[in-house]
C-alpha cells in the first residue's frame, strides 16, 4: 500500500507506524536511519505538509545533499504530492527555489556549501540523506530553527563512509535521555510496498554489513578504519586544572580551519576542546581562536607549515588583541603520524573530550585509501590532532635528552654519599672525601 492515493482531489494518507511517529512526535530533532525503499524520500513532502498545515504560517527549508538531488527527488516530489491541494502555490524566486502558497514559503536547498544555508528563520526543517551531509549542514540549518522553536527531521540510509554525526552525537544524544532528539531506526519492510522476496534474496547474499545498510537501517563501522577504538576507551572527561596547554592547527579557505587543543597529562595527553569553522578570511577566525588560547592557556601551536600565510594573518590580529603565543611548523609526515596517534590510542596515552565532536566524526569514517594512504577527505581535525601529538612527541624528546645528564649526575652524587657513608661507618671516624676513580 502507498504512503498516500489521491481520491476526489484529495490526498488519502496510510502511514506505516514509524511514520506516524513522526508525524505526532514533539522532539525537537527527528533523526531518521532507515533501509532502502522504506519510503522516507516520499515522506518527507507529507511531513512538512502537515507542518505548514498545523502552524499555518511561516517558512520552511528542505535539503538534499546534492543541488542535483534537489531538482531529482525532494523538489518534484513535494509539488507531486502538494498538487491539486490547497497548499498548491507557485514560485515566488524560481532562481532560488523558493515556493509559496497560503500557508508559507518553501525553501528547496542543497547542503553542498553550508555557509549558504543562512538567512532565513524556519518552522521546520527536512534534510533528506542527511548522512550524506556533513555536521556543519546541520549545524547552520538546527540554527534556522531556533527563533520559533522549530522541528528539525532528518531522514537518511546509514551510510557507512560519511560524516557520522547522526550516530555519534544525534543517537548518542538519544541515549543519553535527551528529550529534544528522538531517535528512530527502521527496515524496509516497515514500508507494506516494499517487494519482502528481493529482501530475502539479498539477505542470503549480502555481507552481515551490506545486508543491514541496505535493509535493517543499522550502520555499522566500516572497512578500513585508520583509527579504530570504542568511544568508552577514548572519550573521556579528564579535569583541567589550568594547565598549559598545546595546540594544532590546520588552516582551510574553502575548507574548515581547525584547532585541536590538548594538555599534557602524567600518563599521555588529553584533548579537551576544538574550534571548527569554514571562512576564507584568516582574521575572521582570531577572536574565536584567541579566546580558547586564553582560556586554556594554550603556549604553543604547531600548524600546518603550508599554512604560513594564514597562520602569519591570525598572528597579526592575536597580537593586535594583546595575545601572544608561540607558533612552531608542524612535523607533517602523515604516515609517522597516523602511526605515532594509533600508538597512543591503543596505549591509553591519548584521551578526547565529547566536546571534540568533530574529531570524533571523523575518526568514525577515517578510512585507508588504495595508494596505502588515508583519503583525502573530512580530514582536517584528524591533520590537526596528528601535528599536535607530533609537536607532543618532540616536546617529550626534548625533556628526556635534558632529563638524561640530571639523571647521571643525580644518580652519581647519590652512588659518592652511599660510598663515603658506608667508608666512614667501616673506619668509625669522618674520611677525607675521596676521588672514586682513584680508589678503584
Amino acid at each position: 500500500m502507498p504512503l498516500w492515493v489521491e481520491a476526489n482531489n484529495r490526498k488519502i494518507l496510510t502511514p506505516h507506524v514509524y511514520q506516524m511517529i513522526m508525524l505526532l512526535t514533539t522532539a525537537r530533532e527527528v533523526a531518521v536511519s532507515t533501509g532502502q525503499g522504506s519510503g522516507k524520500s516520499s515522506f518527507a513532502p507529507v511531513w512538512v505538509s502537515c507542518k505548514m498545515v498545523e502552524n499555518q504560517n511561516g517558512e520552511y527549508i528542505m535539503t538534499e545533499p546534492t543541488y542535483d538531488m534537489v531538482a531529482r527527488i525532494i523538489m518534484p516530489n513535494t509539488l507531486d504530492f502538494i498538487k491539486g491541494t490547497e497548499l498548491e502555490g507557485e514560485w515566488i524566486d524560481k532562481k532560488h527555489n523558493i515556493y509559496g502558497n497560503d500557508y508559507g514559503k518553501i525553501h528547496f536547498l542543497s547542503t553542498e556549501v553550508p555557509e549558504h544555508l543562512q538567512g532565513t528563520h524556519t518552522k521546520g526543517i527536512v534534510m533528506d540523506e542527511a548522512g550524506m551531509c556533513s555536521r556543519q549542514a546541520y549545524t547552520m540549518l538546527r540554527g534556522r530553527n531556533n527563533l520559533f522553536n522549530g522541528q528539525m527531521l532528518m531522514l537518511t540510509n546509514p551510510y557507512r563512509n560519511k560524516d557520522p554525526f547522526i550516530y555519534t552525537w544525534l543517537k548518542r544524544r538519544f541515549d543519553e535521555g535527551d528529550k529534544d532528539i528522538l531517535f528512530l531506526s527502521f527496515s524496509s519492510l516497515e514500508n507494506p510496498s516494499f517487494d519482502r522476496s528481493v529482501y530475502e534474496r539479498d539477505k542470503k547474499i549480502l555481507s552481515p554489513e551490506d545486508f543491514a545498510f541496505q535493509y535493517l537501517g543499522e550502520h555499522t563501522k566500516p572497512v578500513g578504519l585508520v583509527f579504530e577504538y570504542e568511544d568508552t576507551e577514548i572519550v573521556k572527561e579528564t579535569r583541567y586544572n589550568e594547565e598549559t596547554s598545546i595546540a594544532g592547527m590546520d588552516f582551510g579557505v574553502g575548507d574548515p580551519t581547525v584547532m585541536e587543543i590538548a594538555f599534557i597529562k602524567q600518563d599521555g595527553i588529553h584533548f579537551l576542546d576544538e574550534y571548527y569553522k569554514a571562512d576564507i578570511e584568516p582574521s575572521t577566525h582570531a577572536e574565536a581562536i584567541g579566546k580558547l588560547i586564553e582560556k586554556y592557556r594554550v603556549k604553543t601551536i604547531f600548524y600546518d607549515p603550508q599554512g604560513i600565510v594564514f597562520k602569519m594573518e591570525i598572528d597579526k590580529k592575536l597580537r593586535e588583541n594583546g595575545i601572544f603565543v608561540d607558533w612552531k611548523p608542524a612535523n607533517n609526515d602523515v604516515r609517522d603520524g597516523i602511526t605515532k596517534v594509533n600508538l597512543y590510542i591503543k596505549t591509553g596515552k591519548l584521551t578526547m573530550s565529547a566536546k571534540c565532536r568533530h574529531l570524533l566524526d571523523e575518526d568514525a569514517g577515517y578510512l585507508w585509501g588504495k595508494n596505502g594512504m588515508p583519503m583525502k577527505e573530512n580530514d582536517h581535525c584528524e591533520d590537526a590532532r596528528r601535528y599536535c601529538v607530533m609537536g607532543f612527541e618532540k616536546i617529550m624528546d626534548r625533556l628526556r635528552k635534558e632529563a638524561t645528564p640530571k639523571i647521571i649526575s643525580k644518580a652519581t652524587n647519590w652512588w659518592e654519599e652511599y660510598m663515603f657513608n658506608l667508608k666512614k661507618k667501616i673506619e668509625g671516624k669522618e674520611p677525607k672525601k675521596p676521588d672514586w676513580m682513584g680508589e678503584f
